[in-house]
């Protein structure tokens, strides 16, 4: 197991756009990646760790190798939702990666609270996995799905998520949380 922290900032450095956060050190927040080998998502993870984080407060990551090119990250210290949020993204579209000919699969596990901004009131409490959407040509989009089937949105360059109808879950997705045991196992179609 390989643990990366971020470096602890100073309060008054917080954005103002950045919602207040209090870590969970019960948080049950994890992501899945496979396609990249160990140095590469060591090296992704640390250009992410490495971006300027002033605006959230101090995290750590726990890498668990799963197979060949598969590993989960938890965060026993817990992670602002809008940084998980990004650094789902960022796992998949890096900095300075070439990513022609490669198959990069991510996606993220949370129970949803108020910390996550933008959401509907109705969706907290409820297990979420969070993807990136087949066919995604913005290279920004991540995806929220409930255990209750509702389909949330989000640009990470905006701050609200919305609801969408198409799940535009893709195979790759599904195949990835399929390898898992509970609770990656809960991304399913929405209910008819």
């Amino acid at each position: 197991m390989l643990v990366l922290t971020a470096k602890p900032v100073k309060a008054e450095l917080r954005q103002a756009d950045i919602s207040p956060f209090t870590p969970d050190l019960e948080n049950d927040k994890a992501i899945l990646i496979k396609g990249w080998n160990e140095d590469e998502l060591g090296e992704i993870l640390n250009d992410f760790v490495e971006q300027d984080l002033s605006a959230f407060v101090a995290f750590r990551i726990e890498i668990q190798k799963r197979f060949e090119s598969s590993f989960a990250l938890t965060f026993p210290q817990d992670i602002h939702p809008d940084e998980f949020v990004s650094l789902i993204n960022y796992l998949r579209y890096p900095f300075g990666f070439d990513l022609t000919g490669r198959s990069i699969v991510v996606a993220g596990q949370t129970t949803l609270n108020s910390d996550f901004d933008g959401l509907p009131k109705s969706v907290e409490g409820e297990q979420a996995s969070l993807y990136l959407p087949e066919n995604n040509e913005r290279n920004d989009l991540v995806y929220l799905q409930t255990e209750s089937g509702v389909t949330l949105a989000k640009s990470c360059n905006e701050g609200v998520w919305r609801r969408v109808k198409e799940v535009r879950l893709s195979s790759a997705v599904e195949s990835l949380v399929s390898e898992e045991h509970p609770p990656y196992d809960r991304i399913a179609s929405p209910p008819e």
